[in-house]
């Protein structure tokens, strides 16, 4: 994913198809119907320690507008995900995106797996490194990078901010 946009496009997508499909319906329970979501999201392509991690930043809108009778638009505040509901949203992105894998003709593997053309080889190579933590080339190519060369370091996880401010976590794999 990290050298072809394409695969990227078709993550973001389900994953906000997903999370859309989630908040319209909370909408429907509070019996709004016909209602827009709204999100804006960034591409980060490496961690806070500097290393090879393609990821998403979205901020989405947490409710929904709809139009009113007289024509205006109102926004309807969504009650906030809970751990239960990330999980199956997190799940059904990961069922959809291995079903438009499949049917595209790609396969969900691992980045040591990834091939690529001879003349992306050296890219990958670099990017695999990167990812593993390891040295990329000259002598000691494949050792690891101790923790105290590296830049930064930072927590992972995945995670939302819901309206109160409380952190979540995705807690569980599907």
């Amino acid at each position: 994913m990290a050298f072809k946009s394409d695969l990227r496009r078709l993550v973001l997508r389900e994953f906000l198809r997903a999370v859309y499909a989630w908040i319209r319906r909370q909408a429907r329970k509070l019996g709004v119907r016909r209602s827009h979501c709204g999100s804006v999201t960034f591409v980060q392509r490496f961690g806070s320690d500097l290393r090879l991690n393609v990821h998403f930043h979205a901020l989405v809108l947490d409710g929904i507008y709809a139009v009113a009778e007289n024509g205006e638009l109102l926004f309807h505040p969504a009650p906030a995900p809970n751990e239960d509901d990330l999980a199956r949203i997190a799940c059904r992105v990961r069922s959809r995106v291995a079903r438009e894998l499949e049917a595209s003709g790609f396969a969900m593997v691992s980045a040591s797996e990834e091939e690529g053309d001879s003349d992306d080889e050296i890219l990958l190579r670099l990017g695999h490194a990167s990812a593993a933590g390891t040295i990329a080339q000259g002598p000691r190519a494949g050792m690891r990078i101790p923790p105290s060369a590296r830049l930064a370091r930072g927590v992972g996880g995945a995670a939302t901010i819901r309206r109160d401010g409380a952190r979540g976590s995705l807690g569980r794999n599907c």
